[in-house]
């Protein structure tokens, strides 16, 4: 028998807000979590730690099978002398379909 799949997408966003004339930044990120069968994605707000995340849904049998940077920003580009850091990712995992 073919085992079948069901497959669930993490998408994770990082936002920086810089105001130059403080010289300091702020920022958020959240993660919102497409389950099989949802029209609408759950929405978590976080710390730029997503491995709990990961664990969770590790434990619920879910297996991460890619992780993708889809987009990031460049320093000079932001108003920042130099760096670099992720600001969307997105993550697909798949378990069995029982």
């Amino acid at each position: 028998m073919t085992t079948r799949w069901e497959y669930l997408v993490v998408l994770w966003t990082w936002r920086l807000e810089y105001d130059p004339e403080e010289d300091k930044a702020t920022s958020w990120s959240e993660i919102k979590i497409w389950r099989p069968g949802a029209s609408d994605p759950e929405v978590r707000e976080i710390d730029a730690k997503w491995f709990p995340i990961w664990n969770e849904l590790g434990d619920e049998g879910w297996e991460l099978v890619a992780d993708y940077i889809l987009s990031s920003m460049l320093g000079k580009a932001f108003g920042w002398s130099k760096g670099s850091h992720p600001i969307a990712r997105r993550a697909i995992f798949k378990r069995p379909k029982l």
